[in-house]
């Protein structure tokens, strides 16, 4: 015969043991919560540039005879000095002399290439020597790979590279910025291994709406903000379509989703040299 005592103990215990498990999951679940929470915002912070380094005096800009200075600043895409003799050539074909250095940072947001100008010289990555050098008189911006591969917001992208821009024409440089370049970012979100897979899932659906391939919103976002700041006729945007209109169909123009290969940086150098020549005729003229 069934003690009615021991029954209801036994009842009791099963009644505790599935409160405390549904007490500990709803813990798991609100931990786990607000550990994204704090994911997400601490790789989210904004940068603030010191309104002081904005208000300053540009320095006076001077030409040697080797040409006007153009800097490359941005990501691993210019990393290596890769485009930097490439692009003198390709000037020098089209009857001008500059001389070219970059600044290079692979892996680098936004955020990063923005911090780097301000870097002590000593740093790694460190790009201020392009503010202080009076010789440079164009900069060409390539950046936002990284921030849209990691789903950091079109606001964040466009932040960053809007006060990158304010910084450099408040040194008396010229600004050409890369459009986001059209690059393999699905393909990107999917060959990740599932913990990362995991990570960047979650700035998707929480950042980005749950849309992995938002190259043309984070564009849009970055030409309302350029305007918004007054830039947008002082900043000249560099089309993309002209170098890679689709990655599907123009594989063969990268050696990897997120990379050009040789052939592609061959018609990203064209695009840029038209777009300096534009701007450096007549007075850059040897």
């Amino acid at each position: 015969m069934t003690d009615p005592a021991a029954a209801e103990n036994r009842r009791h215990r099963t009644r505790v043991r599935a409160l405390v498990a549904v007490v500990g999951l709803a813990l798991v679940v609100s931990a786990c919560a607000a550990g994204a929470v704090l994911l997400i915002r601490g790789s989210r912070m904004f940068q603030e540039v010191d309104p002081v380094l904005l208000g300053a005096s540009a320095p006076r800009r001077e030409e040697l005879g080797a040409g006007p200075g153009i800097v490359l600043l941005g990501d691993s895409w210019v990393a290596y000095d890769k485009l930097t003799q490439p692009l003198v050539e390709g000037l020098a074909e089209r009857g001008l002399r500059a001389h070219a250095r970059s600044y290079g940072h692979p892996g680098a947001t936004s955020r990063r290439i923005l911090r780097n100008l301000f870097e002590p010289e000593t740093a790694p990555h460190a790009s201020a020597a392009a503010l202080a050098d009076p010789t440079v008189r164009f900069a060409v911006v390539i950046a936002g790979v990284n921030d849209s591969a990691s789903h950091l917001g079109a606001d964040f992208y466009a932040y960053h590279v809007v006060q990158i821009a304010r910084v450099l024409r408040s040194h008396g440089i010229e600004v050409l910025l890369l459009e986001l370049p059209e690059y393999g970012i699905e393909q990107v979100h999917a060959a990740r291994d599932p913990a990362r897979w995991l990570k960047h899932e979650l700035f998707v659906q929480a950042v980005d709406d749950g849309e992995v391939d938002v190259i043309g919103g984070y564009r849009s976002v970055l030409r309302r903000e350029l305007a918004a700041a007054g830039l947008e006729g002082e900043v000249h945007v560099i089309g993309f379509e002209g170098v890679v209109a689709s990655y599907e169909e123009e594989t063969d123009l990268f050696r990897d989703p997120a990379h050009l290969n040789e052939a592609g940086q061959e018609r990203l150098v064209t695009a840029i040299a038209d777009a300096l020549a534009a701007r450096m005729r007549p007075s850059s003229l040897p």
